[in-house]
């Protein structure tokens, strides 16, 4: 049986070029994208089967999440018709294949250790459909390093290898929290690990590889993939959001981010673990010199540390408290979108963190999504405009 564990599908019979400037609405990217590996898409609705001997619930719910969030639409055959994508009990969990192959059923393999975890099996969803794994991006060298000698078996030194540009990222951010993202130490040598990110690596191990929630990016690929040619019209989406396939004069915003172009912050209102409450938006202007800030106790906001367009921002960490969780996800930690792309999952503390660091913006934004389930849960830090020339010296701190 051979496994095919690859990021976004894409073969280029030509070479695919990279560069390629990806708008961020489904019109324009249709129009200005020819997808070469259209061949590979799967024809709407997807045909799919469940094996016997599964319990069926569990791919159901992988697929109607697939169907509610992009624009792909699936129906369910009985066992004795033709599908595109059958499920079927495996000696692992893994796919056959990657995106549609012309007359042949493309199959997902379940086992043990996947059978009853939705987001697990979504992610194999995902594969089949076209979406490869984040390490072999062509730009994946500028998030991880891949350590070769620590691979248990040197004939797994392939599944390791970028796929160079026969797929396209659609300009979407490398994103650590992906379910698309293999964990740090798969095929290692025992007590060994095969990956290590290139910065911030002591946060981002404990959320690659998660299977418990998918990402913005993990839909938003698929939407881009599939749904190019859903819209006649154009919209402007902020913030890496997106037009959305299912309402074409809205847009598809990342947590964090809410209105019909994306540009509004969000007020949380909620259970605040004492009483119903509101927090936020607490919107911070970032200035030339060093300020503080604390946030204590059980809230859960948004803070948004804005500084003048053109300006980055220089975040000093100094303590950080709350529940601790592996994996370490957004909605059980503090989370610090730093990235350009704000639909990457952000840097995810959890448990308590008295290490200090430095931590610059790509752009003029920084949104910390803060998660306190208690009265000694805490966010303390320093904050001001970056000046290019100590960035050097402020990222030796890292």
């Amino acid at each position: 049986m051979i496994f095919i564990l690859l990021f976004i599908i894409i073969v280029d019979t030509f070479g695919f070029k990279d560069g390629v400037k990806i708008r961020y609405d489904l019109h324009k990217n249709a129009k200005r994208s020819v997808l070469p590996g259209d061949s590979r898409k799967f024809k709407m609705p997807i045909k799919y089967k469940i094996g016997n001997g599964l319990f069926a619930n569990y791919m159901r719910k992988a697929v109607k999440n697939v169907q509610d969030n992009t624009c792909i639409e699936f129906e369910e055959v009985d066992y004795y018709t033709y599908a595109d994508i059958e499920f079927k009990w495996g000696s692992g969990c893994g796919t056959s294949g990657i995106g549609h192959i012309l007359d042949s059923t493309q199959y997902i393999y379940i086992y043990h250790y996947c059978y009853d975890n939705v987001i697990f099996i979504q992610a194999l969803l995902h594969e089949t459909l076209g979406v490869h794994f984040q390490h072999t991006r062509y730009d994946s060298y500028m998030y991880i390093t891949i350590k070769k000698d620590n691979i248990q078996d040197r004939n797994n030194y392939r599944l390791f290898n970028p796929l160079m540009y026969y797929y396209t990222t659609f300009g979407i951010g490398y994103d650590y929290g992906s379910i698309m993202h293999w964990r740090k130490n798969d095929f290692a040598k025992p007590y060994k690990r095969t990956i290590f990110a290139n910065e911030f690596d002591e946060y981002y191990q404990n959320m690659m590889g998660q299977k418990e929630m998918v990402s913005f990016n993990d839909y938003k690929i698929l939407n881009f993939y599939y749904c190019g040619d859903k819209c006649n019209n154009s919209i402007s989406c902020q913030y890496n959001g997106y037009q959305n396939p299912k309402k074409c004069n809205e847009c598809l915003c990342p947590h964090g981010f809410q209105g019909q172009n994306c540009k509004d912050f969000v007020k949380w209102q909620g259970w605040h673990g004492v009483v119903w409450d509101t927090c936020g938006p607490l919107i911070v202007n970032v200035k030339e010199w060093s300020e503080t800030f604390r946030l204590k106790s059980k809230y859960i906001c948004y803070i948004y540390l804005v500084a003048p367009v053109g300006k980055r921002i220089l975040l000093t960490m100094e303590e950080a408290s709350t529940s601790n969780a592996s994996p370490c996800l957004p909605g059980k930690s503090i989370e610090i979108r730093y990235r350009g792309d704000k639909g990457s999952m952000g840097l995810c503390m959890c448990g308590y963190n008295k290490k200090v660091f430095n931590i610059e913006s790509e752009d003029n934004l920084i949104v910390i999504f803060y998660i306190g389930h208690a009265g000694a849960h805490e966010i303390d830090f320093k904050y001001k405009i970056l000046k290019e020339n100590m960035a050097m010296i402020y990222r030796r701190y890292k």
